[in-house]
């Protein structure tokens, strides 16, 4: 099954960009806790339902696929990401919203790091510490325009590459870049855009 790479899901995370409503998570697995988890949510909620956790699933499923169709419909996804995704719905390890799914720290995190000189231990150190990221790059006497260019050059090989490999439309890799750089501010001082957005928030806490 062919996924979008790390740069692609995290650009389009809470945009669902790839993905219509169904989002980028649907063309991912999970395993181990996550898969847990979300069995222990279906059981609890098929039993207040009074309905069967079979039916309850493959209702869910139907909703996903509806969704998934929807967007290739509207030209949002290509035929062979919707299948895929509907593969990956199809087999259960699609992984509910909300449920069980952890986010890892952003891609283009080694590419701030390495241009800030430290290592990417260190910068999530200083990030989980209370830091920005234009406030690591002062104290390591870097620029914020600099560091902001670095992470747009990470994020632009990737979906590059992305591109070449078809899992992508260049409308798509147009989109992904045009939302990282309308959020490239909120990202390096911590702000992170108001109301739903792209997912692209690194700041305190990460």
């Amino acid at each position: 099954m062919r996924t979008t790479s790390k740069a692609a899901a995290a650009l389009a995370s809470g945009l669902v960009v790839a993905a219509g409503g169904a989002g980028v998570a649907l063309a991912t697995s999970q395993s181990g806790t996550a898969a847990r988890d979300q069995q222990t949510f279906l059981q609890d909620v098929a039993g207040r339902l009074g309905v069967s956790e079979t039916k309850l699933s493959d209702a869910l499923k139907a909703a996903e696929i509806d969704q998934v169709d929807a967007a290739l419909q509207a030209g949002s996804i290509t035929q062979a990401q919707a299948d895929a995704m509907k593969k990956t719905i199809q087999s259960g390890s699609a992984p509910l919203p909300g449920v069980g799914a952890k986010l890892g720290p952003p891609p283009f995190i080694e590419a701030a790091a390495s241009y800030l000189g430290l290592t990417v231990s260190e910068l999530q150190s200083d990030l989980a510490g209370g830091k920005t990221l234009a406030e690591v790059a002062a104290a390591a006497g870097k620029s914020v325009d600099g560091l902001k260019a670095a992470i747009e050059a990470d994020a632009r090989s990737h979906l590059d590459k992305d591109l070449s490999s078809g899992l992508i439309t260049s409308a798509q890799e147009q989109d992904m870049l045009g939302q990282l750089e309308a959020h490239l501010d909120d990202i390096v001082n911590g702000t992170g855009p108001a109301g739903p957005g792209p997912g692209l928030f690194v700041g305190p806490g990460v």
